[in-house]
């Protein structure tokens, strides 16, 4: 008589086992990359609004010809600057942690709806004379999705004579 081998019940529980940790292992790891991802998709987006900020930025100092120190809210988280052109208008301010630009009276949100913007200060930067010939720029970017995400970045524009 020919004696066949089956497996125990002790033998099909740690292999049951064995598998569950694997599967727990590789559905962990699997989660973690998800989640890296979906920060490195903010992060990208966070940049991008900068970018796309300072270009925007730097387009309309070199249409513009004047600051309206007047009308601008200088050094300030809540920062608002006005500069002109000839009898044009640009206008940038934080509106619900969101950056608006105002070209001739008509408002549009220059960045994301999904990043809050916390901080737009504007700076003067003067001659010695006392003129005002272009402004620095600090703005702090944060997420909602990821509050740990922050970009406070700064640059500075100098009108074109």
């Amino acid at each position: 008589m020919v004696r066949q081998r089956a497996i125990t019940l002790i033998e099909t529980l740690v292999y049951l086992a064995v598998f569950g940790v694997m599967f727990t292992v590789v559905i962990a790891f699997m989660l973690s990359v998800s989640e890296s991802n979906r920060r490195s998709l903010v992060q990208n987006e966070v940049e991008r609004s900068v970018l796309f900020l300072f270009n925007h930025m730097e387009d309309t100092f070199n249409r513009a010809s004047a600051i309206n120190a007047g009308t601008s809210v200088f050094d300030n988280n809540n920062g608002v600057l006005h500069l002109t052109a000839g009898t044009d208008d640009y206008i940038y301010r934080l509106d619900s942690q969101r950056i608006e630009f105002s070209e001739e009276g008509v408002d549009n949100f220059i960045s994301s709806g999904e990043l809050r913007v916390t901080q737009l200060r504007f700076e003067p930067v003067e001659l010695s004379d006392g003129s005002l010939v272009g402004i620095r720029v600090v703005a702090t970017y944060t997420s909602d999705k990821f509050p740990d995400v922050v970009r406070e970045v700064e640059s500075a524009f100098l009108l074109d004579f």
